[in-house]
């Protein structure tokens, strides 16, 4: 079973370099076309299930790459982005006296995430790694047992799909971020098969012929 994992499209706080998290932004114009060109670029490829994570910018990115297709589109909690806590909305590539200390600890999470430790409200890397080890344990894992599935499109976002990657590979905290930040509509191609996962090759949809 193949299985692709995506990245929705940008929205404007993509655009603005600001944190997302669980904060629900939409996707903005770009994102939008974006979207659709993936979406014509793999109009003829098969697809036996769409899952997303319930923000707004995955949701409308998984309906827009399913198409016209008559395949289950379900959402799944456990997609949702890294929640930032109170950092959501900081964008930390501009000075802001006010900010120093919120700004240095969500560094962290992008330069040294051994030693990140979440702001108030925030989730840490190992609660990401447990919730992306039950996307693969719970939800994708089971599908294997239904001969019929034999593609599945999963649409979510860059810090939890790189957990779910990290996973597989079992890379260590210290080495998250080892691996690129998937581009918008772009991600990885994992395959399935007798219980065991591995990473076939990256994918950017936006390039595909």
């Amino acid at each position: 079973m193949e299985i692709y994992l995506i990245r929705h499209g940008e929205t404007e706080w993509n655009r603005l370099r600001k944190l997302q998290g669980h904060t629900d932004i939409p996707l903005n114009d770009a994102g939008l076309a974006a979207a659709r060109l993936a979406a014509r670029n793999i109009e003829n490829l098969r697809l036996d299930l769409v899952l997303h994570s319930p923000l707004l910018r995955a949701r409308k990115t998984a309906e827009l790459l399913r198409g016209s297709r008559s395949c289950p589109i379900r959402k799944e909690t456990l997609l949702t982005e890294i929640s930032f806590g109170i950092g959501e909305g900081l964008n930390l590539y501009e000075e802001n006296p006010a900010e120093k200390t919120l700004r240095e600890c969500l560094l962290r999470f992008f330069q040294d995430p051994a030693n990140y430790v979440p702001a108030a409200g925030g989730e840490s890397i190992p609660q990401l790694k447990s919730r992306a080890r039950r996307v693969l344990t719970d939800i994708l894992s089971p599908l294997e047992q239904n001969p019929s599935m034999l593609r599945v499109l999963v649409v979510a976002h860059g810090a939890i799909l790189r957990a779910i990657l990290d996973v597989i590979s079992d890379i260590p905290d210290a080495r998250f971020w080892e691996g690129p930040l998937a581009p918008n509509c772009g991600g990885s191609i994992l395959e399935l098969r007798n219980g065991r996962f591995r990473e076939l090759q990256s994918v950017d949809l936006l390039k595909l012929r």
